[in-house]
């Protein structure tokens, strides 16, 4: 574990993590732009999994507000390939006699002709959009470093509480119609930061409820220790 700019630090335990004491952000909403509104049954879950870590002993608190949380879509298509040698758009293209024009699949897609799946190339056409902005995306990585340090700072030996997405279990392709809405677990992608998604039941429509739990950088047993101690006390994982 730990960030790609650090040494590996080795992984610990979560069986020995003691929950009496330790501090849980809570933040019930992604913030970003354009994201979907929250679904009534997801905030319910993500209530009834802070209520129940307070029942354990975990000093549960309101998360602090991150402005930079506003434009988090923006700053993770910023700082998507910062580690990655090649474009997306290059490596879908692999294999065939020049590099694919996006725009063009995504006309072939709707009449099931392309080889690549609606979110692939989406993934490559948002790529393609930001490169053509340097200034634009100079600005937003600057935001994600100053996000990483926030979060970082006020994670430190606790935790986050974090919704997975703002609506219950999209359908296929659904995402790609409302792209905001994965703003909530890309951000921590590029903020490198170890996620832990916690299984919350289902929905009255047989839908799964979940949260994710965020740790600070080389923690993540602090998430799996808090996801176990939700999954034993909650019920865990339910047939839809």
């Amino acid at each position: 574990a730990g960030s790609a700019h650090s040494p590996p630090r080795p992984l610990q335990d979560p069986h020995t993590v003691k929950l009496r004491g330790l501090r849980v952000l809570n933040c019930e909403s992604l913030v970003q732009r354009f994201s979907s509104s929250p679904d009534p049954a997801l905030l319910q879950a993500h209530r009834r999994a802070a209520k129940c870590l307070e029942r354990l002993g975990c000093v549960v608190v309101p998360a602090p507000a991150w402005p930079e949380m506003k434009d988090a879509f923006s700053i993770w298509s910023s700082m998507l390939g910062d580690e990655q040698p090649l474009a997306f758009r290059d490596i879908i293209s692999a294999g065939k006699p020049h590099q694919i024009w996006v725009v063009w699949e995504m006309m072939k897609w709707m009449f099931g002709a392309t080889d690549h799946t609606l979110p692939a190339l989406v993934l490559a056409l948002v790529e393609q959009t930001v490169k053509a902005a340097p200034g634009q995306m100079a600005k937003f990585k600057k935001m994600g470093a100053e996000l990483q340090k926030k979060l970082c700072a006020d994670i430190g030996t606790g935790v986050l509480l974090f919704p997975s997405l703002p609506v219950p279990c999209p359908g296929h392709s659904e995402m790609c119609f409302r792209v905001f809405d994965c703003s909530a677990t890309a951000i921590f992608n590029v903020m490198q930061l170890p996620a832990t998604q916690v299984p919350l039941g289902v929905s009255k429509q047989r839908l799964p409820l979940g949260v994710q739990v965020i740790a600070n950088l080389g923690e993540e047993h602090l998430s799996i220790a808090v996801d176990m101690a939700l999954e034993r006390a909650m019920g865990g994982w339910e047939r839809p």
